[in-house]
């Protein structure tokens, strides 16, 4: 493992300079609490805690709403960053809310409000089908895919990555005919409820966390006409505003890729509903240039400190 002093050394060197500072925005999804051979890429409670205690030791942690304003009036300190998660899991409050309290790092949760109090994203309805399946093969010709070879984790993961980047391209209602035909396939009963309730989203907001919108249903916007579109991004702020009694200020794209997922017409939308800004998922770190509307935001798949830091020092170093 590197020595403490030469981690901060190249942290140190990798934003040294003048002028503005360039904020890195963190993104996640689910926390379980232990490994997840389905999730690989997902970080488990101790490894999230190593990330974390990395963060608050090394780096400058900011709430995103704080951290935006200092960002577009070129004060930012050095090595600033922000932790995100994206769609309401309710392992964001279980696993990783007591984690960051413990270390005093601030988030954002950014929340599909119609899946809260027992709903199931479609891409979830995937993962736990193929989890609990018996079976070897799964035949899906019939909801026009394939015949999957499911016979062990690696064939199963790559047969739900398939899946599910076919799905989150589909409407919504064919979605949901294609998920319960996967169900009855696989011989498997609805997965157990994985989101957040209306009281632990309101237990983030009171514990200091910042809560943002995620749209209702998490449909990819562009797919969408202009008035789906609009009750998507209008329709996820007013109902965080009913749940918190302050309406949001921060909004995430779902899936996040502008061209792809997202255009200037939703950018249009996102501030008319009254945001103040909003995340995409173009890889790097935020500048002060940067479009308000499609903010960039990275992944931090290291989970030892090492490679963190390597990680790190090459984002921050690039952005200067």
């Amino acid at each position: 493992m590197l020595p403490q002093f030469l981690i901060d050394l190249g942290l140190r060197v990798s934003t040294v300079g003048v002028g503005p500072q360039p904020l890195v925005i963190v993104t996640y999804h689910r926390v379980p609490e232990t490994s997840d051979p389905l999730l690989p890429s997902e970080p488990h409670a101790a490894a999230f805690r190593v990330q974390m205690e990395f963060v608050a030791r090394h780096l400058t942690p900011l709430a995103l709403p704080d951290a935006i304003e200092r960002l577009y009036a070129r004060r930012l300190p050095k090595r600033a960053i922000c932790i995100t998660f994206d769609d309401g899991y309710a392992n964001n409050h279980d696993v990783a809310l007591p984690i960051l309290r413990d270390v005093g790092v601030p988030a954002t949760f950014f929340v599909a409000t119609g899946y809260l109090d027992g709903g199931v994203m479609f891409n979830d309805a995937v993962i736990e089908a193929l989890r609990v399946s018996k079976r070897t093969t799964l035949d899906l010709t019939s909801l026009g895919f394939r015949d999957f070879d499911i016979a062990g984790v690696d064939a199963r993961r790559r047969a739900i990555r398939e899946i599910n980047n076919v799905l989150k391209y589909r409407p919504i209602n064919e979605r949901e005919r294609i998920v319960a035909g996967i169900r009855v396939l696989a011989e498997c009963d609805a997965p157990r409820p994985l989101m957040m309730s209306v009281a632990q989203v309101q237990q983030l907001h009171a514990s200091g966390m910042d809560v943002g919108g995620h749209t209702i249903s998490h449909p990819i916007l562009a797919r969408l006409n202009d008035e789906e579109a609009h009750r998507e991004i209008a329709g996820g702020r007013a109902r965080l505003g009913d749940i918190l009694g302050v309406a949001p200020r921060s909004f995430a794209y779902p899936n996040g890729r502008p061209g792809d997922d997202f255009d200037q017409r939703h950018a249009a939308m996102v501030k008319a509903a009254g945001y103040g800004y909003a995340l995409s998922t173009i890889p790097g770190c935020a500048l002060d240039t940067s479009d308000r509307w499609q903010i960039p935001r990275v992944k931090l798949w290291s989970r030892t400190a090492p490679r963190l830091a390597a990680n790190l020092v090459s984002l921050y170093g690039r952005a200067r």
